[in-house]
């Protein structure tokens, strides 16, 4: 009975030691755009100037493209122009001079990525 006790105890002791270590990763952190340029809802914007989404974190630069920050007109038509990126400020710049009375809606995708690799959570 003995030797029974002490097999349960050891199995126990084993059990309870293999638990106790976190060798869990914490998860990753999720980017976020912080601020936007112009604000949203802003009116009298100059029809030359560029658009701006700041980051929580750094982003992977590859990943913010024509195709991750969009800017679109009130109809749904894109907006032409390039987009570039540094010090966790991505600048979306026009081809061509925006529409006057026109209202833009400026979309960062969930396929813009922090430098670790992570998505935004949503558009």
């Amino acid at each position: 009975m003995m030797r029974l006790g002490m097999a349960c105890l050891l199995a126990s002791a084993l059990l309870v030691s293999g638990c106790g270590g976190s060798n869990t990763t914490p998860p990753p952190v999720v980017p976020t755009v912080t601020s936007v340029t112009p604000a949203s809802g802003a009116t009298n914007v100059a029809v030359n100037g560029t658009v701006t989404a700041t980051f929580s974190e750094a982003m992977n630069s590859s990943t913010l493209t024509a195709s991750t920050f969009i800017l679109t007109a009130a109809g749904g038509a894109a907006v032409t122009g390039t987009v570039s990126y540094s010090n966790s400020v991505a600048t979306l710049t026009p081809s061509a001079s925006l529409a006057y009375s026109t209202q833009y809606t400026a979309t960062v995708t969930t396929g813009a990525q922090s430098s670790s690799g992570t998505a935004l959570a949503a558009n």
